[in-house]
């Protein structure tokens, strides 16, 4: 849950006070969010180039680990002309 806050200054220290009161977020000094939020907000935001570009990142990941492993398994497996 995204929070108004505001600057308060006491005793010569700055502090930052949630302010309740404020009803519209744009009009906020600052915005105080969850970790979680903030985190889902970020993937809300993305536009769908954005989200295309990660995901093409990670398919190639994962095909490099997919074919890494078709090679290891290739050069561990024992030659049948070796084993009769």
């Amino acid at each position: 849950m995204a929070v108004c806050a505001r600057s308060v200054k006491r005793n010569g220290d700055n502090f930052i006070v949630i302010d309740t009161t404020v009803t519209d977020p744009y009009s906020c000094e600052y915005i105080v969010s969850t970790g979680k939020e903030g985190f889902v907000s970020q993937l809300a935001s993305l536009s769908p180039d954005e989200a295309l570009i990660i995901s093409t990142h990670v398919a190639m990941v994962w095909a490099v680990a997919w074919t890494i492993r078709m090679v290891a398994r290739a050069i561990n497996m024992p030659d049948e002309s070796e084993t009769e």
